[in-house]
């Protein structure tokens, strides 16, 4: 077998050079985004760090003064050394920072063509980058926040390790949804922990899948189960006089006579709401149901000597639309109401108007 001279690899190196230069014709090359400027800033904090705390830099490699310029290049036009003084402080909304006080990984550079590309885009989530978003949070008035995150992904990992089938694991990542997800304004802790609660525990797929905070697209999807299913919902959301007063006289009339008809106390809850509002509004496939209707319909579930209300209910709750519709048609195609329910209606009436209910009145 002939083997290659020096001339021969020359001449090779040379062909493959004419070959690939015309390819490499106009492309200015990329500056390295793992390997930035020292500068002014990053003296300064490399200074500040070495008088401060000296113990996060110690060992660090490459070096603490390319730590201390990956930290200002991610930073952007922020201060490296107020971000670490406020998240290292007492005045930190959150203990997360001081808890975790160690060497602040300098963020690592993502593959990307733009030089121009922002921090986000140009580094991967860690921790600096997270701790730069919080002190963004804090200049920007949000530090209720800031305070409430710690609890919030505490509760969720509560739930999920008490429902869920899985472990949870708590992550930066956790952080980060949390306060994308609490950004907005009807997304106040306790929703995001009683929408979480009640996914892990009435459908099998968030059961199965959760592990920590969802990320804000997940938590949208997981929301849009809760409210479809009733949870949540509001008199106040009713933007129609009437029909938020005709919902309130029934739901006011159901735990009454559900209540005496079990011998306990009940309360009204969202799901009640949801559903008798839902019944006197109709849909695109089912034809709005009259108040009277209604009235006629619960009195007869309620009835004590029937024992409707077990087939009817769920828990204590109005029954669903579907349900209710055939309680109606139940009624209508049934025999006349007994005796029991004309006695237990007269009843009622006479105890609301000693109590002077005048809400219930109207549906009594």
């Amino acid at each position: 077998m002939s083997t290659l001279d020096d001339d021969d690899v020359e001449a090779i190196a040379r062909r493959v050079a004419e070959l690939i230069a015309p390819m490499l014709a106009g492309v200015t090359p990329r500056p390295a985004a793992d390997s930035p400027t020292p500068g002014a800033a990053g003296q300064r904090l490399n200074d500040w760090i070495h008088s401060h705390h000296p113990a996060i830099v110690s060992g660090l490699e490459p070096s603490a003064a390319a730590w201390s310029a990956a930290l200002v290049d991610a930073a952007g036009e922020t201060d490296p050394v107020d971000v670490l003084t406020w998240a290292w402080s007492e005045n930190c909304p959150t203990s997360y920072w001081r808890e975790h006080h160690r060497p602040v990984l300098a963020p690592t550079p993502r593959e990307t063509r733009r030089a121009d590309a922002s921090t986000n885009r140009r580094y991967r989530h860690g921790p600096w980058l997270q701790m730069l978003a919080e002190h963004r949070l804090h200049l920007a008035g949000r530090d209720d926040d800031l305070a409430a995150v710690d609890g919030l992904i505490a509760d969720v990992a509560r739930a999920i390790n008490t429902t869920g089938t899985r472990s949870a694991a708590i992550s930066l990542s956790s952080r980060k949804n949390a306060l994308t997800i609490m950004a907005d304004p009807g997304n106040d802790p306790q929703t995001v922990v009683e929408i979480v609660r009640w996914c892990l525990a009435e459908k099998p797929h968030w059961r199965s899948n959760l592990t920590g905070v969802p990320k804000p697209a997940t938590f949208r999807a997981m929301r849009g189960d809760w409210t479809s299913a009733g949870q949540g919902f509001r008199l106040d959301s009713i933007e129609d006089g009437t029909l938020r007063q005709h919902v309130s006289d029934l739901a006011k009339g159901w735990v009454y006579y559900l209540s005496r008809t079990l011998g306990q106390d009940i309360t009204i809850s969202s799901r009640t709401l949801h559903r008798i509002h839902g019944l006197l509004l109709g849909d695109s496939t089912q034809p709005a149901v009259p108040t009277t209707d209604v009235q006629d319909t619960i009195r007869w579930i309620c009835d004590p000597q029937s024992g409707r209300s077990r087939y009817y209910t769920d828990s204590f709750d109005f029954p669903r639309p579907d349900r209710a519709r055939k309680a109606l048609l139940d009624m209508r195609s049934g025999p006349p109401a007994s005796s029991g329910v004309t006695a237990t209606n007269s009843a009622a009436g006479g105890l609301v108007g000693d109590h002077a209910d005048d809400e219930l009145k109207g549906m009594l």
